[in-house]
């Protein structure tokens, strides 16, 4: 029974001292979180990119392929991420994972477009990658690679540039094993589809086709990677006629930037990301902030991730009120203006003046905030109005000081 009483004792007691150390500790915690939160939101943004995996083009109406292109990233919303960075400044280096997942020349140029348009906008974007492609295959990763700023490969490596190949397979032998007879009609000698069952190999209008198809890939590629790398045309076509390249050889020929492994990636992208835009690139110790830049060190974010947020930002109940009085704002100032005058662009307080632009939705009487939160944006009414807000209220819209 005493044995009993003190462990109870003694269980109280530990309980006791939880407690109070818990209340000790958890107004400093919230503070630091707070503080944390503050700094996330402001800090420079790394965004993440897989390309990896082939991105989906459409919506796979069937189930089955829908099940498993669930997972796989969206050629759409990749494109639509990437312009929507392009104009945000808390975005400053994208650090795309690229490797041989056979994405056919075209995807890989639409995304080759959205990377240059971010580029465009003063943003770093940074590429690595294990290996392309091995002994082959690594000729369109590599093109892709090609749009970014810096080539990252790592050391144990390959490149395998080895050009363009077409494989287009005969079934007509099989069939004949197998007593399958085939009735398909082609309007013309270039409409090669039905070649596949009813031909043994190549006529010479589909052997014409192919070889133009597979000569215009190659041209593409050899200029993109002319254009990326600085390199004349004649020269990445020897480099291809003498691929797979070891990584020592792809830096010593000038097709890569450097060699490391994927935390001196990320490593090498934290300290770019420090430096604000348009400042010289110095030095910055790790975790530590560039000079002229007051924000925390940067955070990655997946670029699916960063798109679905600013989707959401661009769609809350403030940012669309503020849309819609600019809106109307400008159509009373367009309406309120002659045609010649349009040219000359007025002060806005004389046009707003001539239109009779409520106070609330003057520019220079009234101030717009915007804020981030679950209630509605009310704006102060003007003296002798009914009033939405008190004097100074958050979220109000009222005479500027």
């Amino acid at each position: 029974m005493a044995a009993r009483e003190r462990h109870g004792t003694r269980r109280d007691t530990i309980r006791i001292d939880i407690a109070s150390s818990d209340m000790e500790t958890t107004p400093r915690q919230a503070i630091e979180e707070i503080r944390a939160l503050a700094a996330r939101r402001t800090a420079p943004l790394i965004l993440e990119l897989d390309l990896t995996v082939d991105p989906v083009e459409g919506v796979p109406e069937d189930t089955v392929l829908a099940r498993f292109a669930r997972r796989r990233p969206v050629l759409r919303e990749i494109v639509d991420g990437l312009r929507r960075a392009a104009l945000d400044p808390r975005t400053r280096v994208l650090v795309a994972h690229i490797a041989a997942c056979g994405m056919p020349i075209a995807r890989a140029q639409e995304i080759r477009d959205a990377v240059a348009e971010f580029r465009a906008a003063g943003k770093t974007a940074l590429a690595y990658a294990d290996t392309f492609g091995e002994f082959g295959g690594g000729t369109v990763p590599y093109y892709l690679a090609c749009a970014f700023d810096e080539i990252w490969l790592a050391p144990p490596g390959d490149l395998g540039l080895t050009g363009v190949a077409s494989h287009t397979p005969f079934l007509r032998d099989a069939l004949d094993r197998l007593g399958v007879s085939s009735q398909i009609g082609a309007r013309h000698e270039y409409k090669n589809a039905a070649n596949v069952f009813l031909e043994r190999g190549f006529t010479p209008a589909h052997l014409e086709a192919t070889t133009r198809i597979v000569e215009s890939c190659a041209d593409e590629i050899v200029t993109g990677i002319a254009a990326g790398r600085r390199l004349p045309s004649d020269r990445v076509r020897v480099l291809v006629d003498s691929g797979p390249l070891s990584a020592a050889a792809a830096l010593e020929a000038g097709l890569v930037d450097r060699l490391g492994y994927r935390d001196e990636v990320y490593a090498e992208a934290r300290r770019r990301a420090q430096v604000p835009p348009g400042a010289p690139s110095a030095p910055v110790a790790p975790g530590e902030a560039a000079a002229g830049d007051a924000s925390g060190p940067p955070v990655p974010m997946y670029l699916g991730a960063y798109r679905r947020s600013a989707a959401r930002r661009e769609s809350s109940p403030a940012r669309r009120a503020v849309r819609a009085s600019t809106a109307r704002l400008s159509a009373l100032v367009s309406r309120s203006e002659p045609a010649p005058a349009r040219a000359a662009l007025p002060p806005v307080r004389e046009a707003a003046s001539d239109a009779a632009v409520p106070p609330e939705l003057d520019p220079q009487r009234s101030v717009v905030a915007l804020i981030h939160g679950t209630g509605p944006v009310l704006p102060r009414r003007p003296a002798g109005g009914r009033p939405g807000g008190g004097p100074g209220g958050a979220g109000a819209a009222g005479p500027a000081a």
